[in-house]
């Protein structure tokens, strides 16, 4: 009769490091994930009144392309125009810091929302869409979509 075929303990018990070592990587690897998720973006206030505005909201949407993304007239349509939340799309990144702090729309330490395009011809080339707002803004995020992002959203307290 064939005796039974069994493992060396000290494979046993390597095997069991190796799976405990791996364990303990995928904990450290979600806590990571966790973390980062976590702080990726400025979160409401907790003591924030969620609900209907007390007054209308005046919303503006500007495409830069129409304009040709020419800094000089963007921060004059801005500066002309009354509204409370400026949507723009189409517009380079690079514009975004200065025409918004020459607009008085910098969220202070909080940062601006605007994301890079991702689903059109001209990704990688630093245009995107960007929301300004005279409005406290968190939560801001790309708006995803299958293959990337096509826009963005915030929440306004």
């Amino acid at each position: 009769m064939a005796e039974p075929v069994t493992s060396r303990p000290s494979q046993t018990v390597s095997g069991r490091w190796l799976v405990a070592v791996l364990f303990v990587l995928a904990g450290l690897v979600m806590a990571a994930f966790y973390y980062n998720a976590k702080n990726r973006y400025d979160p409401a206030p907790a003591a924030a009144r969620w609900g209907r505005p007390s007054a209308p909201v005046r919303v503006l949407l500007i495409d830069a392309t129409l304009i040709g993304n020419d800094r000089a007239v963007l921060l004059a349509k801005i500066t002309s125009t009354p509204a409370d939340v400026y949507f723009i799309r189409n517009v380079e990144g690079s514009l975004i810091d200065s025409i918004a702090r020459e607009a008085h729309l910098d969220q202070g330490d909080r940062p601006l929302v605007f994301y890079p395009a991702q689903t059109s011809d001209e990704s990688g080339s630093g245009i995107g869409n960007a929301i300004l707002s005279k409005l406290p803004l968190y939560e801001g995020r790309s708006i995803p979509n299958k293959g990337g992002s096509f826009g963005v959203w915030s929440a306004a307290v």
